[in-house]
């Protein structure tokens, strides 16, 4: 999927979820799609033709850091 494709999906998308904004940075092919909430999501087209998003999810306790990162790994290589 090429830079162009997923950037014109973007704007769709901005109008169909009525975003409050999407921002483009071409130099990294990554977006950030923010809702009127505050909420922001980041849209990232890797090397390997994938759309990577992210968000935070909120606060882990500090004891439990460690074990979700871990959990998260095992989850993304599986």
């Amino acid at each position: 999927m090429a830079f162009d494709q997923v950037h014109a999906l973007m704007a769709e998308i901005g109008g169909v979820l009525g975003l409050a904004e999407v921002m483009a940075f071409p130099d990294d092919q990554l977006w950030t799609l923010a809702f009127d909430d505050g909420q922001v999501v980041e849209a990232e087209l890797d090397g390997h033709e994938r759309l990577l998003l992210s968000t935070e999810a909120g606060e882990v306790g500090a004891g439990e850091k460690l074990r979700t990162l871990l959990e998260f790994n095992l989850l993304w290589h599986a």
